[in-house]
């Protein structure tokens, strides 16, 4: 019995340290943005404002390995930091939600990529690829049909964690000097999955969607 009251206290010192992770991260992607307000020079940095529509895939392994289509759906602003003509950093804020199935999950993310400029012969393609740190912002609950295992009862609880990793590939094209097209991917690199003492199990979450964007 002591073990069992003593596990919701476990779970909620861990959220602690991941709400307090995910407050430093974006607090540090504020004060950026407040330091490009200060000190932006010509053609060295480039704003957009994006949203994206697509497919997400869930990948569940618990006793057996299923996969379910989800409907996905993106809003964020991204910033782009010109190192040369054709190499940018670019970071940002996006919120990312998935669902389908009874099922939904939202994140706040915040990417760091790496951006390659094709500039020859006034190319408009633009290819990424790095890392998205990800909070949990809209956490779906166990309902009456989860079962009880191992003395915890699940029904109410948090589905998923409240931080992830993952990596985000992309493809763009500049339709001209303010718009722009593209794909973006999401690949899930960490287990979404929350355990309540119940049948241990991985989830992957990943998804593409087909953007369009506003550059200023």
């Amino acid at each position: 019995m002591q073990g069992f009251h003593a596990f919701p206290v476990i779970i909620e010192k861990d959220y602690q340290i991941n709400r307090r992770i995910m407050k430093k991260i974006v607090l540090l992607f504020i004060m950026s943005l407040l330091a490009v307000n200060g000190s932006a020079q010509e053609r060295k940095w480039e704003h957009s404002v994006n949203v994206g529509i697509g497919l997400a895939l869930d990948n569940v392994e618990i006793q057996t390995s299923t996969t379910q289509s989800l409907f996905a759906l993106c809003a964020g602003y991204g910033l782009n930091y010109y190192l040369k003509e054709n190499w940018s950093l670019h970071t940002g804020l996006t919120f990312r939600r998935s669902s389908g199935y009874g099922l939904q999950v939202g994140y706040l993310d915040i990417p760091l990529a790496l951006q390659y400029h094709i500039t020859a012969d006034n190319s408009p393609w633009t290819f990424g690829l790095g890392p998205v740190f990800s909070l949990c912002a809209m956490n779906d609950e166990y309902d009456a049909d989860h079962y009880v295992a191992d003395g915890v009862d699940v029904v109410g609880q948090k589905m998923f964690k409240d931080f992830s990793l993952g990596l985000r590939p992309s493809i763009g094209y500049r339709l001209n000097r303010h718009w722009q097209i593209g794909v973006e991917g999401y690949i899930g690199l960490t287990n979404i999955y929350k355990e309540y003492g119940h049948s241990a199990g991985s989830e992957h979450l990943h998804c593409v969607v087909a953007t369009v964007g506003y550059v200023f």
